[in-house]
């Protein structure tokens, strides 16, 4: 009789525990996305800004990027709206070119230099792959028509603070999407 009664419990703490052991991966209990920022950096007539992203992690993520103007804040290239899916091992590249964008002449300063922020929205598809997450976003610039590498940027290792991060996406997401293409 005791191992009857006994049995009823022990089964209803065994669902419960295997319901709260994979709740932390339904699309609810999804994480916020990493918010990387690279920069600000410069880059001249000549030269092109190349967002290089590497998920190195074990499942696919889902990413969304932009190139902003590093003084005013404008989304210059790029669309943190419209996410795009990197599978595990696989990584993607864009490149800014300043000279061929049709609105370029007015972000040059006096000096002939664009000062960009590169940001990156890395969306994982639950707490787990937010856990074991290996991304790896960088920024190359390289001289047009030679393609010598000048520089890598890696993200800042010093994060803003939370309320300026939540001030910068909210900024950053209320503007219109930009053409990707870059045409």
């Amino acid at each position: 009789m005791f191992a009857r009664k006994a049995r009823i419990p022990i089964f209803v703490l065994a669902v419960i525990a295997f319901g709260t052991l994979f709740m932390a991966d339904t699309p609810a209990a999804t994480p916020a996305p990493r918010i990387s920022w690279i920069g600000p950096f410069a880059v001249t007539r000549m030269e092109t800004a190349r967002f290089n992203y590497t998920n190195f992690g074990r499942q696919p993520v889902e990413i969304a990027w932009a190139f902003s103007n590093a003084i005013t804040g404008d989304v210059l290239y790029g669309d943190l709206h419209k996410r795009q899916r990197v599978e595990a091992g696989k990584g993607v590249i864009w490149d800014f070119d300043a000279a061929i964008q049709p609105d370029a002449d007015e972000y040059f300063d006096t000096k002939g230099r664009h000062q960009l922020v590169g940001w990156i929205l890395v969306y994982h598809m639950n707490a787990a792959a937010a856990r074991t997450a290996v991304d790896l976003p960088s920024i190359e610039t390289f001289t047009n028509g030679i393609g010598t590498t000048q520089v890598v940027l890696h993200a800042n290792p010093t994060a803003p603070d939370d309320q300026l991060v939540a001030r910068l996406t909210a900024a950053l997401l209320t503007q219109a999407p930009t053409d990707v293409t870059g045409r």
